[in-house]
């Protein structure tokens, strides 16, 4: 089996999604993806291993502050981006 380091398509796939997140949640703000139902169910899950929903954290990285998804092997990548 071969992991190369890139994958053209995989690159262009994370760069597409990285822009629709930015593009749907740039307006909102953390507080009010966390009051979202869906999110709101996370966290409160998570909440009772006094623990934070990784996802809440990663959407407002993207969204937000303009980071990207994690550069991961592309055997491993779409393990680590959202459908």
């Amino acid at each position: 089996m071969v992991n190369p380091e890139h994958n053209a398509g995989l690159d262009a796939r994370k760069k597409q999604l990285e822009a629709a997140l930015r593009a749907r949640w740039r307006d909102k703000t953390a507080r009010r993806w966390a009051a979202l139902p869906t999110m709101q169910a996370y966290g409160d899950y998570y909440a009772r291993f006094r623990k934070t929903y990784h996802v809440l954290l990663q959407l407002e990285s993207v969204a937000l502050k303009g980071r990207s998804l994690p550069g991961v092997l592309p055997l491993s990548r779409p393990c680590s981006m959202p459908n």
